[in-house]
Parts: structure tokens; sequence; C-alpha cells
């Protein structure tokens, strides 16, 4: 989930990994194993989420990026 949704605080200024690395910290705070998925404008994230090297990131999907 990327800030400014649901109960995340907004984050107008932040970059891709800065973005990524709140929702994976937010995911795995629920989740050992967390599977990153980007469609449309989301592709960008995902795969900067993949890059973050995080231990609960076990891959990335992108759909019609």
């Amino acid at each position: 989930m990327r800030p400014g949704y649901d109960n995340t605080e907004t984050r107008s200024q932040a970059n891709p990994q800065e973005i990524a690395a709140v929702a994976i910290e937010e995911a795995a705070s629920s989740a050992r194993k967390i599977v990153l998925m980007g469609w449309s404008g989301g592709g960008p994230y995902a795969l900067a989420g993949g890059s973050l090297g995080h231990p609960a990131v076990r891959g990335v999907a992108l759909l019609g990026s």
C-alpha cells in the first residue's frame, strides 16, 4: 500500500524507494513473507521495493505496468 492510502501518512516528496520501504515495513509487521505486486502506475514502486533487499520480500510481480 502506498503512503496516503488507508491510514498511512502522505509523503508528497518521497521517491519510489522511500514509499516502497514504508509499504514493506507495514506489510512485514504482520507477515514474514511478502510478494510485491505493481500494476499500472504501481510498477516502479514494486520494482523499487524489490531492489531494497528486505528479507521478507520473496518476489515482485508486475501486471500491465
